[in-house]
């Protein structure tokens, strides 16, 4: 199985979706306008446009992460004080 938080996951599945999204593009130019096909096909690429959001979100989660890995934070700051009540 592949790790996917690494940013090669991301990446790919990216890549996936674009190339996905391309081709519903080329096959819903050839479909009638009013269409059961042409309609599926834009609601496919409109989930596609979410997808991307939800993975390019995720790569600036997996950069920032990757950032902060590289800061050295003293152990008293990791600490989180208790709530007051």
């Amino acid at each position: 199985m592949e790790n996917t938080s690494s940013p090669h996951f991301v990446d790919s599945a990216m890549q996936q979706v674009l190339e996905l999204s391309a081709e519903a593009q080329i096959k819903r130019r050839s479909a009638a306008k009013d269409s059961g096909a042409y309609h599926e096909l834009t609601g496919a690429m409109h989930a596609f446009g979410a997808l991307l959001g939800v993975l390019s979100r995720l790569q600036q989660v997996e950069e920032s992460r990757a950032a902060c890995s590289l800061l050295i934070i003293p152990r008293e700051w990791s600490e989180c004080p208790a709530a007051i009540s």
